[in-house]
């Protein structure tokens, strides 16, 4: 179940910018890469990654929205622990 607690004082405005910035990033990569005579190439192209990475990325924002910050509170500590192992290793 979906509350509304979490929809009213999210800033929508924002949101949507964020996400004409980003189609416009993939539109600019499209025309920068797009080629007719390769066009049916297999592989993944340069904007479809990007694409498929913004995707991934609006998960993981989506879920960081709807978990409870409290969440991240407790684990804090061990969050930055393994952040700095991982810088020194």
């Amino acid at each position: 179940m979906v509350y509304r607690r979490f929809f009213i004082p999210f800033d929508w405005k924002t949101y949507f910018v964020v996400l004409l910035v980003l189609s416009l990033g993939v539109l600019t990569i499209y025309s920068a890469v797009y080629n007719p005579v390769h066009s049916n190439r297999t592989g993944l192209s340069l904007y479809m990654k990007q694409a498929i990475w913004i995707f991934l990325g609006m998960g993981i924002f989506w879920t960081a929205v709807f978990v409870d910050y409290r969440l991240f509170l407790r684990y804090a500590y061990v969050v930055y622990a393994v952040g700095v192992f991982l810088v020194v290793l």
